[in-house]
Parts: C-alpha cells; sequence; structure tokens
C-alpha cells in the first residue's frame, strides 16, 4: 500500500487511475484525521493538500493526476508517493463530503435521482449493526458484508458545521456549547426556522422580561407564568443573552455589576455566605449537605429577586467548578421563574413583551423586517406552534453518546470483528444499529434533500481494506 501527498500552496485534487485509465481514487479528504502534515509557514497546507492511498501490484501501470482547485491557476507544485505497509486499513469517510450527487446508468448517462454517493450498507441480521455491502444476488439480497459502519460524534462531518456532541468539561468556562444536540438539531418537532426564529424571540423577550421587571412591579402570577417549559436549547439560547455583556470585555462586565450591586446595596453579604457555601462545596464536591445548603441558598436568593447577585459571584468567582454549578443552578431556576406561556401573562406585561420583541428584530431587520418575520412565521412561534413533524430525539441520541467507543471501552461488548479492528481513530464514534440509522436520516431529511437513501452515511466512517485480495 502506498501513500500520494502533495506539497502546494494553493488547493489541489487528485485521481489515480489504472493503465486502461479506469477511475480508482478520488480524493476527497476522506480519512477521519488527516495524515498531510502541518506547516509552520502555511496555515492552510493540510487544507490545500491530497492524501490517498491504494494497494499498488508490482508490474503494474498507474497514472497520478493531480490539479489545481481553480482550474485557471498554474503554477508548480511537488507530490512524493511512499511505501506505507503490506497492507492497511485506514479510517475513512462511507460518503465523503457534504454534497449530494445523482445517480448514473451502466451507460454512463446521468439520471435524475439525487443519490449521497459512497459506499452500499445494510444492515447486518446477525450482529444488529450496519455494515458496508460488498456483495449481492440476484434478487438484492446480501451474500457478503464488509467491515461495520461508525457514526462520528465528536468531529465535524458531512454537511454540517458543528459535531454532534462535544464534551462539556472541554468547554472553557464561560463559553457557550454550540453542538447538535444542545442547538436542538435532533428536537424533529421544530425546523431549522423554527429554531433559528426562536433564537431571536428568546432573546429579545427575555431582554424586554428584565427590561420590564427593573422598571415596574411584577405580580406573583406574572412571575410563575413567564416560561413553564423551556427545552435545553432555549436555556442555551438564554445563556447566549446572559453572556451578551461579558463578551463586551470581562472588566466591564464586572464593573457594571458592581455598579450595580452598589447601587442597590445589595449583594456583599450574600456574596460572603455564597463564599463560605461554596468553599464547602469546593473541598467535598460529593457532600449532599453542602449541595442542598447552595440550593437552598441560590432558592432564596431568586426568590427574593436577587438573581443578579448570584450572577455577579459566578462571573468574579475564583472557583470555576463551583462558580459553574452557581451558573447552571441559576440559569434553571430563572427559566422556571421568569418564561412561561406568553398566553398566561398580564395583558399589560404581554403588551409591553410584544412591542419590544419586534421593536428589537425592526431594528435587527431593518427593511426586509417583514420578510424575515414571515420567514420565521414568527406570529406561529409567538404562540408556541413549531412546524417539525417528527418527535424530540435529544434524549435517545445521548443514549448512543454514553455508548461512544473510548479507551475505556470494554471490547467484549462489542462484535469480534470490530474488537479486532478499532483504533484511535475510531474514538469519540459509535456502532450504528437500526434506531440510530432512523434518527440519523431524520436529522438529514430535515437538513438537506429528503428522502435520500443512507445520506446519514456522510457523517460516518469504516474500515477499508487495502491489500492483496485472497
Amino acid at each position: 500500500v502506498y501513500r500520494i501527498t502533495s506539497n502546494s500552496t494553493s488547493s489541489v485534487n487528485g485521481w489515480l487511475f489504472s493503465g486502461e485509465k479506469k477511475e480508482l481514487v478520488v480524493y476527497d479528504h476522506i480519512e477521519r484525521f488527516t495524515k498531510i502534515p502541518a506547516s509552520s509557514n502555511d496555515s492552510n497546507h493540510q487544507t490545500n493538500n491530497l492524501s490517498m492511498v491504494y494497494y499498488m501490484e508490482a508490474g503494474t501501470t498507474y497514472y497520478i493526476d493531480i490539479a489545481y482547485y481553480d482550474v485557471t491557476e498554474s503554477g508548480t507544485f511537488t507530490f512524493k508517493v511512499e511505501y506505507e505497509a503490506e497492507t492497511l486499513d485506514p479510517f475513512r469517510s462511507a460518503s465523503p463530503g457534504g454534497a449530494f450527487t445523482y445517480d448514473v446508468d451502466e451507460n454512463g448517462e446521468v439520471g435524475s435521482t439525487i443519490i449521497a454517493g459512497g459506499i452500499d450498507v445494510a444492515l447486518d441480521p446477525v450482529s444488529g449493526y450496519y455494515r458496508h455491502v460488498l456483495e449481492k444476488d440476484s434478487n438484492g439480497n446480501v451474500t457478503k458484508f464488509g467491515e461495520y459502519v461508525y457514526l462520528d460524534l465528536t468531529t465535524v462531518a458531512g454537511p454540517f458545521d458543528k459535531p454532534i456532541y462535544i464534551d462539556p468539561s472541554l468547554i472553557k468556562d464561560g463559553a457557550i456549547r454550540k453542538d447538535l444536540i444542545s442547538l436542538g438539531a435532533f428536537n424533529f418537532t421544530e425546523t431549522e426556522n423554527d429554531r433559528n426564529g426562536k433564537l431571536y424571540l428568546l432573546l429579545y423577550a427575555y431582554e424586554g422580561l428584565r427590561s420590564y421587571i427593573k422598571d415596574n412591579t411584577v405580580t406573583a402570577a406574572d412571575k410563575t407564568s413567564i416560561a413553564a417549559n423551556i427545552s435545553a436549547w432555549e436555556n442555551e439560547a438564554m445563556k447566549l443573552y446572559l453572556n451578551k455583556a461579558s463578551a463586551i470585555s470581562d472588566s466591564a462586565y464586572i464593573t457594571e455589576v458592581v455598579n450595580f450591586l452598589s447601587a442597590n446595596k445589595m449583594g456583599s453579604s450574600d456574596l460572603e455566605t455564597l463564599n463560605d457555601l461554596l468553599s464547602a462545596y469546593t473541598a467535598d464536591k460529593t457532600s449532599s449537605a453542602a449541595i442542598a445548603a447552595i440550593e437552598n441558598y441560590v432558592s432564596d436568593l431568586i426568590a427574593n429577586g436577587n438573581e443578579t447577585t448570584l450572577r455577579a459571584f459566578y462571573a468574579i468567582g475564583k472557583d470555576n467548578a463551583a462558580k459553574n454549578y452557581v451558573k447552571d443552578y441559576v440559569d434553571n431556576k430563572i427559566k422556571s421563574v421568569y418564561f412561561a406561556n406568553v398566553s398566561d401573562l398580564s395583558n399589560e406585561l404581554k403588551v409591553y413583551l410584544e412591542d419590544y420583541v419586534d421593536n428589537g428584530l425592526k431594528t435587527l431587520w431593518g427593511a426586509d423586517f417583514s420578510s424575515w418575520y414571515a420567514n420565521y412565521r414568527m406570529d406561529d412561534l409567538k404562540r408556541g406552534i413549531m412546524h417539525g413533524t417528527g418527535t424530540d430525539m435529544s434524549e435517545n441520541i445521548l443514549a448512543y453518546v454514553a455508548k461512544m467507543i473510548s479507551s475505556d471501552t470494554d471490547l467484549s461488548t462489542l462484535p469480534d470483528e470490530v474488537a479486532d479492528e478499532i483504533t484511535k481513530e475510531a474514538y469519540g464514534c459509535v456502532l450504528v444499529d437500526a434506531e440510530l440509522a432512523a434518527i440519523l436520516q431524520a436529522l438529514m431529511d430535515a437538513n438537506t434533500f429528503r428522502g435520500v437513501k443512507n445520506s446519514w452515511t456522510k457523517l460516518c466512517y469504516y474500515y477499508e481494506y487495502y491489500g492483496p485480495v485472497a
């Protein structure tokens, strides 16, 4: 097995042909982790260049074709051909790239059916997982399976610009988690337009609500009405607003908090008490008493309208673990106290929020306000009407995250062939069964071309064998 690697300062494409001019390889960044070396002089070196592998036999003619991606470009670049091993099993894309194509018949004529491209896959009835189909009989029944198919959970794949899952422990303090799960991509009761429209709606509604609370006396009924059932994704949207001030600069945000506390003559004793409580929590994060003490104190502060004190604490606190604990707890409490079904609000507050949201959107969208308002179907979203046709599968996909392959995986729980082939390149992936395939197909149908058979393979990888065939 040989690897062909280019060395160009501009983007290139590559192909490998047989002596009979048959196309053997088309390069499309197919391996999960690139084998192209990085360059200290060119940050785009790995993206611009190619790395193709193929089992080549002695005495056989092959043609290497490498060309600039931009057909109008000219210049000079180099490439090298290096021996890798007698056999090789690269972990490669089951359906390379984010683009779709059309079917081609036996005469080379392009048809009208959209296809994902890539390998043919089918559910192996013995193992219960999807595998590469190597051979079928005349009736289309699988007679020989190849390698297993793995969903990539943790890196960007296919047509998406975000991974399916990001481990929360890897997120920097104060940053917003932005993976497909937390952004609601697996909630098929909502469309992508619903999610985007709700983001605008929630940000301005939350901003308007805080403005109203600051300037008006809010009734207890209104406080308990504002937001009964907010999803995890909506909680992320609120965090976007909560972090908006700190995005300007930490010092500016802290100054704002300090000024607020000084003006309202509140917070110093609260902060001292919380520091003491959190010191106990930091010392023993498994202590139920320490956790209960924090929760009780936080609940009291929120009940008394002092949630700003809590945000001040976790904005300037020193212990990140404790700070994040309070932050998450406060945000969850705020959502249950301050957001609810808009139809349950007092008429005065309802009108205030309606005007605040619309004025904010008019400022944001300017002359395009009417068209964007209609595009996102804002009137429906305000009444809680979503436009998806499926169910919320967020918890279902999280169940597969729990099965993700890692260095800690008990290989005895996997099919023997999988246990034998697993390498570090499959860490962060999971085998695809029938339920997972259905979830992924729904994801692709909602975000790309609907009804394209096995389009979910664009999110997957498999081990492809290169070497002598018996």
